[in-house]
């Protein structure tokens, strides 16, 4: 199953209401047979933007964040269900790709411009700009 991230605006609510909402969008998750990984309360903050929902506009809210495994073909149903619930102002859901950690690339500057990408060995190195590349207004060089 691919690892997918959840991420929740919840409305400014009291905290038993805020727990009640917080589990629905976990029994959301494990009804479409999916595996909660991880939570992660990101706090009550200010909205950057007042959001419109069914009960009025809302200024503040509270953040989740929900790591989580379902198979494919129930990402949409989840989706449909969040949007659904009044308490919920804003959703995403967004694929988690897993980062090898053995890889560990590093920029080394060999010359003005030039710039070599190790552990790989590259014959030639990458040119970051070339010095007949001139802009004519401008006098910068690409």
């Amino acid at each position: 199953m691919p690892a997918y991230e959840l991420f929740l605006i919840i409305k400014n609510l009291p905290r038993p209401e805020l727990v009640q909402s917080i589990k629905r969008g976990a029994e959301l998750i494990l009804k479409n047979d999916g595996i909660i990984r991880s939570f992660e309360n990101l706090g009550h903050k200010n909205l950057p933007y007042r959001i419109k929902s069914s009960e009025g506009y809302h200024t503040e809210g509270n953040y989740l964040l929900i790591k989580f495994d379902l198979p494919r073909s129930h990402v949409n149903s989840v989706t449909s269900e969040i949007r659904k619930d009044a308490d919920f102002l804003r959703s995403g859901i967004t694929t988690l790709k897993e980062l090898d950690e053995s890889f560990d690339a590093e920029c080394r500057c060999l010359e003005r411009g030039k710039f070599m990408k190790f552990p790989f060995n590259f014959e030639k190195p990458m040119t970051v700009w070339d010095k007949k590349k001139v802009f004519k207004n401008y006098g910068l060089r690409l």
